[in-house]
């Protein structure tokens, strides 16, 4: 299967049902650099979400902070990567505060 550069540029998603946990990535190419990601915080449940940045190539995550779902800003929430250029993949973690996932990369996560 070929991946063209127009589907490179895409970001790519998932939502549990339950609306509780979301992952992103926004991939980049060898010469783009990683596009900012924006989410709608007020589509996943209860009051407030953790962010994280999880990093695949170190198997950790860099917590980003709490946001509470029902703010005037929630709505339009933009998250960027620290780095980026090839290589340089990072997954967008969001997950229900009071759900106490265990952090992404953490033993037994």
């Amino acid at each position: 299967m070929r991946t063209s550069r127009r589907s490179l540029s895409r970001i790519a998603a998932s939502m549990l049902a339950s609306g509780v946990l979301v992952a992103a990535t926004s991939p980049a190419s060898a010469s783009s650099n990683y596009k900012p990601i924006q989410v709608n915080l007020t589509k996943l449940k209860g009051d407030s979400v953790n962010a994280s940045w999880y990093d695949p190539r170190q198997g950790i995550a860099t917590s980003i902070d709490t946001f509470g779902v029902k703010e005037p800003s929630a709505s339009n929430k933009t998250f960027a990567p620290t780095t980026d250029g090839r290589g340089q993949d990072w997954v967008l973690v969001l997950d229900q505060s009071d759900h106490s996932f265990p952090t992404p990369g953490a033993s037994g996560a």
